[in-house]
């Protein structure tokens, strides 16, 4: 079974069924015999990007409740409606969160201290991504369950264009392919 890393993008994509990409997302969760996987990082992308939306996103809820013949009034906070939108979104698409790492003692900058094994690998490997930080720490999530823990990784897919085009950079760090959705799609189809 081959294993997906799942940027945070496409759950966004998958949320939003007026997103130019939700049909695309949601073939890709539909191909059998794919194993979805995302880090951490993800749940705090998706956490503080929903929160800012607060009202947007009760809005939509509220909205999924009524087509569903709920003529209920639900008084959750901003936070209990994120947290359900997240289980939602993990359930929905079957995708497991990745073991963050243990803290190692180690070496940022020239000062000793403990750090996050994937925060490390992040620190040494941008200077050959050349990525954003959360792209980076996503990257680093996957090159260290690939390569430390060997938990193979066969494709990372993003929708981020400025990822994409620094897909070579990181295939060079990891046998594993940087794709949009529609490539997985075609190469799953073949």
């Amino acid at each position: 079974m081959k294993t997906v890393y799942i940027d945070t993008n496409i759950f966004l994509s998958f949320l939003r069924q007026t997103d130019p990409n939700f049909q695309t997302v949601k073939s890709l969760f539909e191909i059998p015999n794919l194993r979805y996987v995302t880090g951490i990082v993800t749940l705090l992308e998706l956490n503080s990007i929903l929160v800012r939306e607060g009202e947007l996103v009760r809005t939509g809820l509220l909205e999924i409740l009524r087509k569903d013949g709920s003529e209920k009034s639900f008084d959750l906070t901003v936070k209990e409606i994120v947290i359900l939108v997240i289980t939602y979104l993990l359930t929905k698409t079957k995708v497991s969160i990745l073991n963050d790492a243990e803290n190692e003692p180690g070496e940022a900058f020239s000062h000793s201290t403990k750090i996050n094994s994937i925060m490390k690998i992040a620190l040494n490997i941008n200077s050959e991504t050349k990525l954003r930080t959360l792209d980076n720490i996503h990257f680093a999530t996957a090159l260290y369950h690939s390569t430390i823990l060997e938990t193979k990784i066969n494709y990372f897919v993003t929708l981020d264009e400025n990822f994409l085009s620094k897909k070579v950079n990181c295939q060079k760090l990891m046998e594993t392919l940087v794709l949009h959705p529609n490539s997985v799609i075609q190469l799953e189809k073949s």
